[in-house]
């Protein structure tokens, strides 16, 4: 919650990401949602917007499984998929280890779709940066349906925040533009932030006193028809993996 603070959920409406080894997703709004769906909800009786968010399962630690499948680093995989260039790329669901928001199914597991001949280390490398873009992106556009609040730029915050090299991936998959915050501890500031608002008795204030500038970009139009295309793939895959899932419970 203090990373969200550190970020301005709390002081307007706005859509964020919060990643590390897994990621915290969301939106907040100035009403508490009618029914919180299959996310978290943090009511106005504890904040000063209402915060409908969601855990995923795998974020940071994707990276660190897919970098030892394909021989890299983390540091190397991040460099090789935010260079790919290829004109496509595998779908990756990214439920290595079960997911959490907003499927909450731990028996799943994750897939590699469309592998084609033309698939290079740097493909696998982006694919599964954008899974797990994908998968926060759902996240994302299920708290704005249960808030009603839909918000034309997504802010990130942790890993996502920090590094430069996300920025591509981020806005070819939301299919939006993004607020990027280079903070080193964001929870750390909003701790801080925190303490100085019981002085001043405002969030808002204390946000306004602490606060950093995040690095803004927009989403080109082309970045903007990927990230619907294959969000569609992305969708149908795991549509396609949950129905085989819920078929294999049934069997006897």
């Amino acid at each position: 919650m203090c990373g969200m603070l550190a970020l301005g959920v709390m002081t307007q409406p706005t859509s964020f990401i919060i990643t590390g080894t897994s990621a915290i997703v969301g939106a907040s709004s100035r009403e508490n949602p009618a029914d919180g769906g299959g996310l978290y909800v943090i009511p106005q009786t504890c904040a000063p917007m209402s915060i409908t968010y969601g855990p995923t399962q795998m974020s940071g630690g994707s990276i660190s499984w897919m970098s030892e499948v394909l021989g890299l680093t983390s540091d190397e995989l991040i460099t090789a998929g935010s260079k790919d260039s290829a004109t496509s790329t595998p779908i990756f669901l990214p439920y290595i280890n079960g997911e959490r928001a907003p499927l909450w199914r731990n028996e799943i597991r994750g897939r590699l779709i469309d592998i084609d001949i033309t698939h290079s280390r740097g493909s696998f490398a982006r694919a599964a940066m954008e899974g797990i873009s994908w998968a926060e992106r759902q996240v994302v556009n299920e708290a704005e349906r249960l808030t009603k609040c839909i918000n034309e730029r997504v802010v990130l915050g942790g890993h996502a925040g920090n590094d430069n090299r996300w920025e591509k991936i981020r806005m070819r998959t939301l299919g939006r533009s993004i607020a990027r915050y280079e903070d080193a501890d964001t929870t750390t500031r909003g701790s801080a932030m925190l303490a100085y608002a019981i002085k001043t008795s405002s969030l808002e204030s204390a946000f306004e006193a602490l606060s950093i500038k995040p690095v803004l970009s927009d989403v080109s139009e082309e970045d903007r028809k990927y990230a619907e295309i294959n969000f569609v793939r992305y969708l149908e895959a795991q549509k396609s993996l949950l129905a085989e899932s819920d078929t294999a419970k049934e069997r006897p």
